[in-house]
């Protein structure tokens, strides 16, 4: 007689393979709750052609992995719930074509992809409640959910706010691009803005303090190099220039004065020599030349005042 039903409850079964349940083929229901599963290979049910309702909550299974139910195509009823799932893998559920019940609930999903359960054409029913979904993550699942007759329940948390899967909106999820351009072009500005007042804050600083810096450094070297330049310059100018002026001034003062004074002298000498000189000699001159000619004239006037006498 064939094994319609198979209850394994809190049997403390930890792992299922491909040859857990071989040849039972006229199986309906199998019901494993409550065990530490947490291992399923690939074709564990691959012989349970006849099978409509699989429990497996209660269990420690972390992922639903491709060609898990591998040959369950007459399956109507799967409850996973109460495990530890994280992770669902695209396409991991494309064998179960008569599914209708799909519990979900109470385990570590956060996010599911749009597509997950698209090839279930049969699902009435999707139990997605008690997990941590996060709402802006599964925007495309949630778009599924309102284009599809199946009725699911579940929650998501997203702006601290905690809605309904079939309520949320999606569109609060999506920054309109021209807001986006504003706070970019805003951002720009206010960095540009904010880069001009700090170099012109930092060029008026370094300008400020470069200047008074330079303007102290060049005060004192300026003012030491002028006025020791200055200093040994003018030293050294007026030593040489009132030398230079002492000594001209002294030559030319001696020049003039033994010129004056030579000149004087001997333009005195000179006159008062050729005074003497020329009146002397003038005088001498004129004196014998006077007697020379009187005395001419005398002898003269008296031969011929004594010719006339004695001729007369």
């Amino acid at each position: 007689m064939p094994v319609l039903m198979l209850s394994l409850g809190s049997s403390r079964i930890t792992k299922l393979d491909n040859q857990s349940f071989s040849g039972l083929t006229s199986l309906k229901g199998l019901y494993l709750p409550n065990n530490v599963i947490s291992t399923i290979e690939k074709k564990s049910f691959s012989d349970l052609t006849s099978l409509d309702t699989l429990e497996l909550e209660g269990n420690r299974i972390t992922s639903v992995e491709q060609n898990m139910f591998f040959g369950l195509s007459s399956l109507k009823k799967l409850d996973l719930s109460t495990n530890f799932i994280t992770t669902l893998e695209q396409n991991s559920f494309s064998e179960l074509t008569s599914l209708e019940t799909l519990n979900l609930g109470e385990n570590r999903i956060t996010s599911i992809e749009q597509n997950m359960f698209a090839e279930l054409t049969s699902l009435k029913t999707l139990d997605m409640g008690y997990n941590p979904f996060v709402c802006c993550s599964m925007t495309g699942f949630v778009n599924w959910i309102n284009g599809t007759s199946v009725r699911v329940t579940g929650s998501c948390t997203d702006f601290n706010k905690t809605t309904e899967l079939t309520m949320f909106d999606t569109s609060v999820c999506i920054v309109p691009e021209s807001n986006t351009t504003q706070e970019k072009e805003s951002d720009n500005k206010s960095g540009k803005e904010s880069d001009n007042k700090s170099e012109k804050e930092s060029t008026n600083k370094s300008g400020k303090q470069s200047d008074n810096k330079s303007g102290k450094t060049s005060d004192n070297k300026s003012g030491k190099t002028s006025d020791n330049k200055s200093g040994k310059t003018s030293d050294n100018k007026s030593g040489k220039t009132s030398d230079n002026k002492s000594e001209k001034t002294s030559d030319n003062k001696s020049g003039k004065t033994s010129d004056n004074k030579s000149g004087k002298t001997s333009d005195n000498k000179s006159a008062k020599g050729s005074d003497n000189k020329s009146g002397k000699g003038s005088d001498n001159e004129s004196g014998k030349q006077s007697d020379k000619k009187s005395g001419k004239t005398s002898d003269n006037k008296s031969v011929k005042g004594s010719d006339n006498i004695s001729g007369k």
